[in-house]
């Protein structure tokens, strides 16, 4: 195994060819920004919640709902960031980088 393989490209930081480090990259970043999105209108739900009630606290569905989207989110930059320099096929990356979301949305909805 090669030492490119292994610490990834100078120019691109992938250890895969362009193309497909870029598709693994828009698949973990446009998931980043759903969740964090989510995140942010969540945020003002529970802050909506928390102004109208006397204690100032929100039910905890959305206290939920707000902090797993905004960890969620950080998850996928992670994601993008493992994948990006993992050595293992392009393949298996790219069903990693697909499955991870809708398996943490379906996760999100059991709570």
């Amino acid at each position: 195994m090669s030492v490119a393989r292994l610490f990834g490209n100078a120019e691109t930081g992938c250890c895969h060819g362009a193309t497909a480090c870029l598709w693994l990259k828009k698949i973990c970043l446009s998931a980043a920004f759903l969740f964090f999105m989510t995140g942010l209108l969540t945020g003002i739900w529970k802050y909506r919640h928390m102004a109208r009630s006397e204690d100032a606290t929100s039910p905890v569905y959305v206290d939920i709902a707000h902090r797993s989207s905004l960890l969620y989110s950080f998850a996928a930059l992670l994601l993008a960031a493992f994948s990006a320099h993992s050595v293992l096929a392009d393949w298996v990356n790219t069903i990693a980088a697909v499955a991870a979301p809708p398996f943490s949305e379906r996760f999100f909805r059991a709570m």
